[in-house]
């Protein structure tokens, strides 16, 4: 995922329509947005965001649905929202928990604080900083790393990895038993045992 243009990735909402909302039409807007988010979080397949200049606001909500997130030197990251008098609504304060602690997340919340990506990369809301003009090559380096592996194991492990992260510890290793026995009874998983013991490149066919 990378944003169109040269300045930002995604710079947030269209702060214009903020004026006609109400406390009913915000929350139907809000609903849909969470809808939208979570189709890109638990898309099948794993979702890089490629991220370059801004990243602000409803952006950065959407860049924290991806699986992973790379970034150029020069990106910027933030949630400024409280300048306007509200503070993240598109799940930004949830998912944002996953990857900065919460008093972190509370300064940078209550200030709406623009990050620099250097930081951002400490605290966990990146993965990776590249050299400006190199976040693409960069995101399509791991996107072809990641095809090469089982498909269906990758596609396993995002659905489990998402799933677990709020469960307690046995609820979380009862659902990861139940979908890695499950790749027991595909192609793949037979293919690449084989391939292995074979000393042999895999042919997986995601069945």
């Amino acid at each position: 995922m990378h944003g169109a243009g040269d300045k930002a990735f995604a710079a947030g909402a269209d702060i214009k329509t903020f004026l006609e909302l109400n406390p009913d039409t915000a929350k139907s807007r809000l609903s849909r947005s969470h809808e939208i988010y979570a189709m890109v979080e638990n898309f099948e397949w794993p979702v890089i965001a490629a991220i370059h200049g801004y990243c602000l606001g409803a952006g950065l909500e959407l860049a924290l649905c991806c699986d992973i997130r790379y970034a150029t030197e020069n990106a910027k990251l933030g949630f400024p929202e409280v300048n306007l008098s509200v503070f993240p609504g598109n799940g930004g304060t949830r998912r944002a928990l996953y990857h900065t602690p919460l008093g972190k997340l509370k300064e940078w919340v209550y200030t709406g604080a623009i990050i620099e990506a250097k930081e951002a990369l400490a605290y966990g809301w990146l993965e990776k900083v590249v050299p400006e003009g190199k976040v693409l090559e960069a995101a399509w380096d791991l996107a072809i790393k990641i095809a090469a592996k089982g498909p269906l194991g990758v596609a396993a492990a995002k659905k489990v990895l998402n799933r677990t992260r709020d469960l307690a510890l046995e609820d979380g290793l009862e659902l990861e038993s139940d979908f890695w026995s499950k790749l027991t009874a595909t192609e793949d998983m037979k293919e690449g045992a084989r391939a292995f013991i074979e000393k042999r490149k895999p042919n997986y066919k995601c069945r």
